[in-house]
């Protein structure tokens, strides 16, 4: 047995045959910045280095069996030897962290690990170990917790639902505004469990939304309904953003839910409001056109009168002339049915009542509301120019709506061109599509144009160049055209007068 002596307190102690290697090993082991320590095969402790015997300022008779025990903070004792134990008797490597306590007091978090030395039969002969000082990575590990736990109870806190995914779209996180407004637990709303969450109507909407958005990387936005604890359900607009490695590889998904629901309410509100004052001004104007609805409904009731009294004069030649009396019979039903069109796109323009979407052709609704306004064009001398694209796709929108900002923008020119004296009075109404394949009409007068300093607020409410205007109706037609996906906006000519256009989406660039 080797012993060093520095001081009659303190001594390493190592069993060995060979005393200089002996000697060189023990040198070793002190000398070692580590805490090197060894034990009987029953776990009981022989042998501490200098470097653990300095740092503990016990000795090594203090420190021999389990005395060292004593070294441990209270708190950890029991879990550090009942580890021991469990390795002891596994007789496997093990590792264990427990805080151990320096000659001057102060407790240090360290890392204990051990393994076994085995004989040539596989017996264990002794158990040899290190502790590693680690209260600095404690201390992080620690101080990152606490960040973690600020951070926690801060996106627990803030007034949106937060939550994160895997890149494959499946949920790992929401936080507990979530879970306290559905009252779901953390586990039915991991992975795809949060489809509960949602309106019968909008789930599929929701998941194809967010599916497409995982499979491009795109950004996730989607508007939904979530039921509450409650069984109400509101309107959320849930938006995602994919965070990506150094290689652009998406490793996660954080996203909001936030209520918006007063909001889709007020919208709500202020569609009736403007349904209200558009049907106002569309039987305003059917008033102000009374003269041109009385001359289309007069030319085919004329024709019918005149195609009947044709009709009784061939019934009474002897024999009847048949023929003749079937084409006038034909004219006057022709003559019906024009009128019918005439009485129905009156009734259409005076009927009030919600949007109604369908798929029409823009160039149709044009010919429509020239139709409506061909006698004001007629007694004001409007000569018009119409340029319509024949191959322009289908649009998913409300006909008489349409109708109604083509009529208002149409008869805007009209006024504009009154105005300017002793110049022509020329019309262009136009139809294409522009760059992004959006539906694109124009209407272009030769009037008195517009004043630079009122364009930007051409469009605002109650604003009007008319001595007897109400402002409402450029407001109007860009709500119309705004509530279609699309925007309206005017510009000045290089020579003389306006143009308005509106643009707006195809049936397939619609959201679904």
């Amino acid at each position: 047995m080797l012993a060093r002596l520095p001081s009659p307190a303190k001594r390493t102690v190592l069993m060995s045959e060979d005393p200089a290697f002996d000697d060189e090993f023990r040198i070793a082991l002190d000398t070692i910045p580590t805490l090197v320590w060894a034990a009987r095969p029953d776990g009981t402790a022989e042998f501490f280095n200098m470097r653990w015997l300095d740092y503990t300022g016990l000795t090594a008779d203090e420190a021999g069996d389990w005395g060292w025990v004593t070294s441990i903070h209270p708190e950890d004792t029991k879990g550090l030897t009942d580890t021991w134990s469990t390795i002891i008797g596994s007789g496997e490597p093990g590792e264990a962290e427990a805080r151990l306590r320096r000659s001057d007091g102060e407790y240090r978090w360290f890392l204990f690990r051990v393994v076994p030395l085995r004989d040539e039969a596989g017996k264990i002969v002794r158990w040899y170990g290190t502790k590693t000082d680690i209260e600095h990575r404690r201390q992080s590990e620690q101080r990152s917790q606490e960040a973690e736990r600020q951070l926690r109870a801060a996106i627990d806190t803030i007034p949106v639902i937060v939550w994160s995914a895997l890149p494959d779209g499946t949920n790992d996180f929401h936080n507990q505004r979530l879970l306290s407004y559905t009252q779901f637990s953390p586990d039915q709303a991991q992975g795809m469990g949060w489809q509960a969450m949602f309106h019968p109507d909008d789930v599929q909407r929701h998941i194809e939304t967010w599916s497409k958005s995982v499979a491009t990387g795109n950004s996730f936005e989607c508007e939904s309904r979530l039921r509450g604890a409650d069984g109400h359900y509101r309107w959320f607009l849930a938006r995602g953003e994919p965070m990506r490695d150094e290689s652009g590889n998406i490793v996660k998904w954080y996203g909001t839910n936030i209520d918006i629901e007063d909001r889709k309410r007020a919208e709500q509100d202020l569609r009736t409001a403007h349904a209200d004052l558009a049907h106002a001004m569309r039987v305003a104007a059917l008033g102000e056109m009374a003269a041109s609805i009385v001359h289309e409904v007069n030319q085919p009731i004329t024709a019918i009168v005149i195609s009947g009294g044709a009709c009784l004069t061939w019934l009474n030649k002897d024999p009847p002339e048949l023929d003749k009396v079937r084409t006038s019979v034909e004219q006057m039903v022709d003559a019906g049915v024009r009128t019918g069109e005439v009485v129905q796109r009156i009734g259409v323009l005076a009927k009030k009542g919600d949007a109604q979407q369908e798929l029409l052709q823009i160039n149709d609704v044009i010919q429509e509301s020239l139709l409506m306004v061909e006698r004001e064009l007629t007694n004001h001398g409007v000569t018009t120019r119409v340029e319509l694209t024949s191959t322009l796709p289908p649009l998913l929108g409300d006909r008489v709506q349409l109708q109604q900002v083509i009529v208002n923008l149409i008869m805007n020119g009209v006024d504009a061109m009154l105005a300017a004296a002793n110049r022509p009075r020329q019309l262009l109404i136009k139809s294409d599509q522009d760059s992004s394949d959006r539906v694109i009409v124009a209407v272009q007068d030769s009037g008195i144009g517009i004043d630079p300093k009122d364009l930007d607020r051409l469009f605002d409410a109650f604003f009007t160049t008319k001595t007897d205007g109400l402002g409402m109706g450029l407001r109007i037609c860009r709500t119309i055209i705004e509530d279609h996906g699309g925007i309206l906006w005017a510009s000045r000519n290089a020579a003389t007068g306006a143009t308005f256009q509106f643009s707006l989406p195809t049936e397939t660039q619609r959201p679904r």
